[in-house]
């Protein structure tokens, strides 16, 4: 099982350096091809192996877990590549921060995919709806004005 999933792990990266080789220009499709690759390589796979992956992780953290949560960092990495790219390209705003920015972006896909593992009436279709969804709330932001909130209170002078 393991050495099946360093195998696709470089294919994800491959998938990921295509992306950064040609990205779209807009960056919600950008940022949706990425949470594309996540979604695609986790529903390819019967649930019951993700659910015996996701414990040996917790129970074995420094070997499994380790494995498993560094695969997903080189994928948060090219993912802020991409955003820093889209960020010197002036299509993002200049004061995003890549890599904090993708794992906000990551979250949003950590989130559903593991409530795609805890509960079967979830539907591939209906994780990849939401985290389309969420993906756009976080890329357009959650105030009318981009300077309501300062990121260095924290918005601690509202």
């Amino acid at each position: 099982m393991r050495c099946t999933k360093c195998r696709e792990t470089e294919s994800l990266l491959a998938s990921g350096r295509k992306i950064l080789e040609d990205p779209p220009r807009e960056p919600v499709a950008g940022v949706s091809a990425f949470t594309g690759i996540f979604l695609d390589d986790f529903t390819r796979d019967d649930r019951r192996l993700w659910r015996e992956l996701f414990g040996a992780a917790i129970a074995e953290p420094s070997t499994v877990g380790q494995r498993l949560f560094e695969a997903d960092v080189q994928l948060v990495l090219q993912l802020s590549s991409l955003l820093e790219r889209y960020r010197c390209d002036w299509i993002l705003a200049f004061d995003i921060e890549p890599m904090p920015a993708a794992t906000v972006l990551y979250g949003v896909c950590f989130t559903w995919m593991t409530a795609y593992l805890m509960n079967d009436a979830i539907s591939a279709e209906m994780v990849r709806n939401e985290i389309r969804r969420g993906t756009a709330i976080a890329m357009r932001g959650l105030f009318r004005d981009a300077d309501a909130i300062s990121t260095i209170t924290g918005g601690a002078e509202l």
